[in-house]
C-alpha cells in the first residue's frame, strides 16, 4: 500500500492513503463497506516502523486515515479541519502543545468526539496535566515527588486476558500471548473500565481500558511497540474494532427487541425441505451431520427488514450457511442470498462471511472449526451487511450488485446442512430483530429497460443494447429470440435448462440483473400460473407482469401463489380494449389482496385510452410495485409515439415526484416503443432526463 507525505510551506506534514485518495477520486470509496470511517492519526516524537504500523488499516476497507505528524502539523487539530474525521488516533510521544492545540483537542473532546491512544501515547503531552485526565493514565517520564517514575521493558512475553467479553470491541476475542514493551508502575485513573488485563510480574496490570472524558468515550492499549505486534491479528482486532466502536459503526450487543427463532428444544415451526433426520436438536443446540440429507430450513414465514443474529461451529472442512429472504424449494441460494459458514479455504466471494458468489468479503473473518462464533446479518431495504464474530466484512446496496439486484426483498431465514461429506454444523441461538419498512422514494429508485424497447433484435442484443446505455437492470418478455446465432430459438418461461443457463451467463457477462418478466399471459389452470412462477423462482425474477384472467378464482389462486413463491404480480395496462385499460378495474383487482399483488403502471398506455397518468397514479397509491414509463407525443391517441422523456404531454418531472410522494420503491422500465432500429440516442436522452430530476428530488427537503 502506497503512501506520500505531503509538506506545505513547513508548517505541515500529512501522510495519506493513495489508494484510498484514488478510489474517492474515482467514485470508488464506498467498494466493500457502504460507510466509511475516516480517522486522523496523530503522531510524532517516537520512532515506530511506518509500513508495519499503517499496514493494520490499509487491510481495512471500511478505514480510511491521514497521518498528522507534530509539532508540524499541529494545524490538522484545529476545528474545521477535525471537523472531517470521525475520531483521532494519537501515536505519538514527548510533544510540546501550544495553548491553541490544547483547545482545540479540549474543543474535540468536550463536543464528545472519540479518541484512541495507543502504547507510547500515553505520554502523548507529558508536561501538559489535562492529557492524564483525558487518556485516563499517565506514564510518569521522571521521578518525582510521590512518584519513583515509570519503566518500560522491550520484546516481554505477555499473556494477554480478556477482562470484558461483553464489550462491543473484545466481543468474541479469546485470551492471548503477544511479544511486547511492557510499562510498570503507570498510575491509572479510578474510573476506568479495563478491556484487558495481566497477572505478568512488574507489569501494569491493565493493559487496556475505556473511559469517559466528560462527554467523550476514550480507549487507552498498552501495546503496540513494533511490526511482532502490528502483524499480530488479535492486536489488530483490538485497534480496528476499538476505531469502529468509537464511530459508531459496531452493532448494539444487546439483544433487546430480538425474538428467538429456535426455543432449544426441538425444531418447532421450522420447515425441512429434505429429509427430517438432517436436522436434530440435542442439549439446546441444533445439528447436521453429513450425508444426512436435511438440504435447508426455514422459518415459518417471512421477513423483509430485519437483523440476524446466528451462532453456530463447525467441523474441520465444513461447509454450510444461513439464507436470507429465499423462496421455498430446493434452491435457496439462487431465490434469495446465501450468507456462507466455511472451514475450508476459499476465496473471498466464498468463505465465511461473504454473500455467496456475490458480494466478498473484507477483512476476512476468523473461520477456525470446532469453536462459536456468531454472524450478525442486517436486511435494510436494498443495504446488507453481515458482521462475523462482530467485525463487519459485508456492506453493500444490492442495486450495486448485479446478480444480487433483482432478488426479492422479502423472504425466509433459513439454516443449511452440513454441506461437506465428512463434516458437521451447528447452530444454538438464533435470534431475529425486525425492522421498519424502508421509506423509499427516489433514493431507492432503479432504472432498467424493458427488452420489447429492442425487440426487433434478439434477447442477447438487447442485453447488449442495454449495458451500452449503462443500464443495469432489464424485464424480459416472451417469446424474443434468443440470439443473432439462434434466431429460432425464442426465450420463454418454457425454455429449457440449457437456454435459461445460457441466459444467466449472458447476464452475468454483461452486468445485468432480470428484474421482471412480462408482460405473461395467466389465464389457465394452477399448474400454468405455477410453471411461470417457477420460472421466475429459477431466474431469480422478483416480479411476474401480467393481465390475469379477471375472475375470483383465478385473483385466489395468484394471492396464494405470490405468498408461497416470494414474487409479485404486477398487473400491467394495455390500450382498449384490454380489461384493465382503466385504473379502476385495477384498484378492484388488487382490493383485499396480499401486498405482493400489485400495477405495473404503463403511463404510455394511459396516455393513449385518454386517461390522465397523474390521477391513475395517486388512485393507484400504494399498490404500484413496477412501472413501464413513457412520455407520447400526443394524448389520447392510441397511435401516439414515444418521445424522450420531458419533451411530450406527459408531465414527467410531476409524475415523478408524485412517485417520490408516494414513497414508491421500485423499477422504472423504459419501455421506448418508437424508431425501433435508431432509438439509442433517444433512449439516452431518457436515462439523462431520469437521472437530473431525481438527484433533483433527493435534494429538495422533505
Amino acid at each position: 500500500m502506497l503512501r506520500i507525505a505531503v509538506a506545505a510551506a513547513g508548517s505541515l506534514t500529512v501522510a495519506v492513503c493513495l489508494p484510498c485518495l484514488a478510489a474517492e477520486s474515482l467514485g470508488l470509496a464506498n467498494v466493500g463497506h457502504e460507510r466509511v470511517i475516516r480517522a486522523l492519526v496523530v503522531t510524532g516524537g517516537h520512532a515506530f516502523d511506518h509500513t508495519e504500523f499503517f499496514q493494520m488499516f490499509d487491510g481495512q476497507p471500511d478505514i480510511l486515515w491521514t497521518e498528522a505528524v507534530l509539532p508540524a502539523a499541529a494545524g490538522m487539530l484545529a476545528p474545521d479541519k477535525l471537523a472531517g474525521y470521525d475520531l483521532m488516533v494519537w501515536y505519538g510521544f514527548g510533544q510540546k502543545p501550544d495553548d491553541q492545540v490544547q483547545r482545540n483537542v479540549k474543543a474535540y473532546l468536550d463536543a464528545g468526539r472519540p479518541l484512541l491512544v495507543l502504547h507510547h501515547a500515553i505520554a502523548m503531552f507529558p508536561r501538559w496535566p489535562e492529557a492524564e485526565k483525558i487518556i485516563g493514565g499517565r506514564y510518569v517520564l521522571k521521578a518525582e515527588e510521590g512518584h519513583p517514575g515509570s519503566t518500560f521493558k522491550m520484546d516481554q512475553r505477555v499473556p494477554v486476558k480478556i477482562a470484558d467479553r461483553s464489550h462491543p470491541i473484545t466481543r468474541f476475542m479469546d485470551d492471548f500471548e503477544a511479544i511486547d514493551e511492557v510499562y510498570d508502575k503507570v498510575p491509572i485513573g479510578p474510573n476506568v473500565t479495563p478491556l484487558l488485563t495481566t497477572d505478568r510480574p512488574a507489569c501494569m496490570p491493565t493493559l487496556g481500558w475505556t473511559h469517559k472524558y466528560g462527554n467523550s468515550t476514550v480507549v487507552y492499549i498498552q501495546l503496540g511497540h513494533g511490526p511482532t505486534t502490528f502483524r499480530s491479528l488479535d492486536y489488530r482486532r483490538l485497534v480496528m474494532q476499538s476505531i469502529r466502536w468509537l464511530a459508531g459503526a459496531l452493532p448494539d450487543p444487546s439483544e433487546e427487541g430480538f425474538t428467538p427463532l429456535f426455543n432449544g428444544k426441538d425444531l418447532e415451526g421450522w420447515k425441512i425441505t429434505g429429509k427430517p433426520e438432517g436436522f436434530a436438536v440435542k442439549d439446546g443446540v441444533i445439528r447436521s451431520d453429513s450425508n444426512q440429507g436435511g438440504d435447508w430450513m426455514h422459518t415459518p414465514r417471512t421477513y423483509t427488514n430485519f437483523i440476524l443474529r446466528v451462532e453456530w461451529r463447525v467441523g474441520m472442512g465444513g461447509n454450510s450457511g444461513i439464507f436470507v429472504r429465499a423462496q421455498e424449494g430446493r434452491f435457496p441460494w439462487l431465490s434469495g442470498t446465501e450468507i456462507q459458514i466455511s472451514n475450508e479455504y476459499r476465496d473471498p466471494p466464498h468463505c465465511t462471511g461473504a454473500l455467496y458468489g456475490m458480494a466478498a468479503v473484507s477483512p476476512r473473518p476468523d473461520e477456525r472449526a470446532t469453536v462459536w462464533h456468531e454472524t450478525e446479518i442486517h436486511c435494510d431495504g436494498y443495504r446488507m451487511k453481515v458482521f462475523c464474530d462482530h467485525v463487519p466484512v459485508v456492506d453493500v446496496d444490492a442495486r450495486n450488485v448485479p446478480v444480487l439486484a433483482g432478488r426479492p426483498l422479502t423472504g425466509f431465514i433459513g439454516l443449511q446442512d452440513s454441506h461437506n461429506r465428512e463434516s458437521w454444523i451447528e447452530y444454538r441461538k438464533v435470534l431475529v430483530k425486525e425492522l421498519p419498512m424502508s421509506e423509499g422514494g427516489a433514493s431507492t429508485w432503479r432504472l432498467g429497460t424493458q427488452a420489447y424497447t429492442f425487440h426487433k433484435y434478439s434477447l442477447f442484443e438487447a442485453i447488449d443494447k442495454a449495458r451500452a446505455l449503462g443500464l443495469n437492470y432489464i424485464e424480459m418478455f416472451p417469446g424474443q429470440a434468443l440470439s443473432p446465432d439462434k434466431p429460432d430459438v425464442k426465450f420463454d418461461h418454457n425454455s429449457p435448462k440449457e437456454i435459461r443457463d445460457a441466459v444467466r451467463a449472458k447476464l452475468e457477462q454483461a452486468g445485468l440483473t432480470a428484474v421482471a418478466y412480462g408482460v405473461v399471459r395467466i389465464e389457465g389452470e394452477e399448474t400454468e400460473a405455477r410453471k411461470v412462477f417457477d420460472f421466475a423462482r429459477d431466474m431469480g425474477i422478483g416480479t411476474v407482469v401480467s393481465e390475469p384472467k379477471n375472475t375470483p378464482a383465478m385473483w385466489d389462486l395468484l394471492d396464494k401463489i405470490t405468498q408461497e413463491y416470494g414474487i409479485n404480480l404486477a398487473i400491467h395496462n394495455h390500450p382498449k380494449p384490454s380489461i384493465y385499460w382503466d385504473p379502476k378495474v385495477v384498484v378492484e383487482a388488487v382490493k383485499g389482496r396480499n401486498p405482493r399483488i400489485g400495477a405495473c403502471a404503463d403511463t404510455g398506455h394511459w396516455m393513449r385510452s385518454g386517461i390522465d397518468p397523474m390521477e391513475a397514479l395517486r388512485m393507484l397509491e400504494g399498490r404500484i410495485i413496477e412501472l413501464h414509463f413513457k412520455d407520447l407525443g400526443e394524448f389520447g391517441k392510441r397511435e401516439a409515439h414515444d418521445v424522450p422523456w420531458g419533451t411530450g404531454k406527459a408531465d414527467i418531472k410531476a409524475l415523478m415526484a408524485e412517485l417520490h410522494r408516494q414513497k414508491f420503491s421500485g423499477v422504472f422500465s423504459i419501455e421506448y416503443e418508437h424508431n425501433w432500429f435508431g432509438s439509442m440516442p433517444e433512449i439516452a436522452e431518457c436515462i439523462k432526463y431520469f437521472h437530473a430530476v431525481t438527484k433533483e428530488l433527493m435534494a429538495a427537503p422533505n
